[in-house]
């Protein structure tokens, strides 16, 4: 959790150049990489969606589906137990 502090707080020093007061007042460029940045972020997010839900029908025909609300016990396996989703 602190490195994704970390890294939120360097936002202040990377918008200082991303910002430069002679892009202004529109700000094109710095628009313009918040823009990318925040397109490349959202196919990121899918991927991983897609990916563990590719993951879980997987774990799903290879063991069966979990019983909602059941208590899954990950002390021994943690993430490869057969019914952690």
């Amino acid at each position: 959790m602190g490195l994704y502090t970390a890294i939120g707080n360097l936002g202040s020093i990377v918008g200082s150049w991303l910002y430069p007061v002679i892009d202004g007042p529109q700000f094109r460029k710095g628009h313009f990489i918040c823009m990318s940045l925040a397109i490349v972020t959202t196919l990121l997010a899918l991927a991983n969606s897609l990916a563990l839900q590719r993951t879980n029908k997987s774990r799903d025909g290879k063991y069966g589906k979990p019983v909602p609300g059941a208590t899954v016990d990950v002390t021994e396996l943690a993430d490869r137990s057969p019914h952690f989703r």
